[in-house]
């Protein structure tokens, strides 16, 4: 089973370190990325790189939306980790 890391990229600077690590993960055998990209962290990735929406989707194995399911998705991740149905995220 493949192992999955989220990488979340805001308005927040240092986007060049969430393209940094879609670039790596991408090179890893065994490992799958899951983008969140918000509308503000795609300006930040324009003034900072100079790259579009669509460049950094390409990047990741997965695109998850910025909003309303983040408690499904930390849950699945939970599971995924091996720690059961049982374990929820907070």
């Amino acid at each position: 089973m493949k192992k999955r890391l989220i990488v979340g990229i805001t308005g927040a600077t240092g986007a060049v370190y969430g393209i940094a690590l879609l670039k790596a993960l991408k090179g890893i055998p065994g490992w799958e990325s899951h983008l969140v990209l918000t509308d503000a962290g795609v300006l930040n990735v324009w003034h900072e790189l100079k790259m579009k929406r669509k460049d950094v989707e390409r990047l990741a194995t997965r695109r998850l939306p910025p909003e309303g399911h983040r408690r499904d998705h930390r849950e699945r991740l939970v599971r995924h980790r091996g720690h059961g149905d049982r374990a929820r995220a907070r």
